[in-house]
């Protein structure tokens, strides 16, 4: 409970110092990764540097440096006392430690350095991270909210373009309707959910699950065209044998339709998924969190590990988990 505790706390913080006593361990290795991965500004503080002799502590610095991961390469470990020990002799010849003051003068010169040149950057972007955050999860409850009401709109939709696909007879115009229907289904999505999409765009959408999915894209067309051809050419046939040849064109039919209905159900459920991912409309949070970190340097320094396809973490300069005194 206490390292959940305080994951959330660093992940809220616009700048998280992680405090260590020794060397990286592997444990502290990953939560650098981790924060540096969710974008979080990180400081790397070695504390109880008095415990180590003078001669010992540039190794120690350097092999704090190896042990970080790569995307950590740019920090620089400062070496403090917040609380140092100061060896006295007693009266009785016994010698004590006794707190010294503290010794953290790089830590603040670092910290007055980084606030004055980029506090207001930094209080910005965890800003639009929490505002992509809430949005994501504004999202994520519209999705479960609506996921009845999608599951009878994409059945509807599964329904009239089976019954479209099945019942007309010319090859093409039923491959036409049902890419038709698809770009309705989508529409019909977004309006549900709330997200603004154009024609224009549910079209660039479908082609796009379509080029990642092969059932949607090349096979699905393959198959309809296919079966399309079989069952023209069965009818176009049926004045030569006696009507004979409309019998086999029924299973041709319902099996267009069964596979019309498949791909729609499939097109609404990746449509969700899509929509979800690529929530990066202008104006949205996320799309100006990717404009910062692809058009700013000093932006991107901060937000070079921060996924742009999804959301970031969820002010005051607060302390990361460590092991320091």
């Amino acid at each position: 409970a206490r390292e959940r505790l305080a994951r959330e706390v660093a992940l809220g913080a616009d700048l998280v110092l992680l405090v260590v006593d020794a060397d990286l361990t592997r444990v502290e290795a990953a939560v650098v990764e981790r924060l540096l991965a969710e974008g979080k500004p990180l400081l790397l503080v070695l504390n109880r540097a008095d415990a180590w002799p003078a001669e010992e502590l540039p190794a120690l610095l350097a092999s704090l440096r190896r042990r970080l991961p790569a995307t950590a390469a740019h920090l620089e470990p400062l070496a403090v006392s917040a609380a140092p020990r100061q060896a006295q002799l007693l009266p009785d010849g016994r010698v004590r430690g006794l707190p010294g003051p503290p010794r953290v003068e790089p830590l603040r010169q670092a910290l007055l350095s980084l606030l004055a040149e980029e506090g207001e950057r930094l209080l910005a972007l965890n800003a639009l991270r929490a505002a992509d955050a809430f949005a994501a999860e504004l999202f994520r409850c519209r999705l479960r909210h609506g996921r009845q009401q999608a599951r009878v709109l994409i059945g509807r939709y599964a329904a009239a373009k089976a019954a479209g696909v099945a019942l007309n007879p010319v090859l093409g115009l039923d491959l036409a309707g049902g890419l038709a229907c698809d770009s309705a289904l989508v529409l019909q999505l977004c309006q549900l959910y709330g997200l603004p999409m154009t024609r224009g765009g549910a079209r660039r959408l479908l082609l796009s699950l379509s080029g990642h999915n092969a059932l949607l894209g090349g096979t699905q067309l393959g198959l309809q065209a296919l079966l399309g051809g079989v069952r023209q050419a069965l009818l176009l046939a049926a004045p030569l044998s006696a009507g004979l040849s409309l019998a086999p064109a029924a299973p041709v039919a319902m099996a267009q339709a069964a596979l019309a209905v498949h791909t729609t159900r499939r097109t609404g459920r990746l449509a969700a998924a899509a929509l979800l991912r690529g929530r990066v409309a202008a104006g949205h949070p996320a799309a100006l969190l990717r404009r910062l970190a692809e058009e700013d340097p000093a932006t991107r320094r901060w937000l070079a590990d921060w996924p742009t396809t999804r959301s970031a973490s969820r002010g005051a300069t607060r302390g990361g988990g460590g092991r320091g005194s």
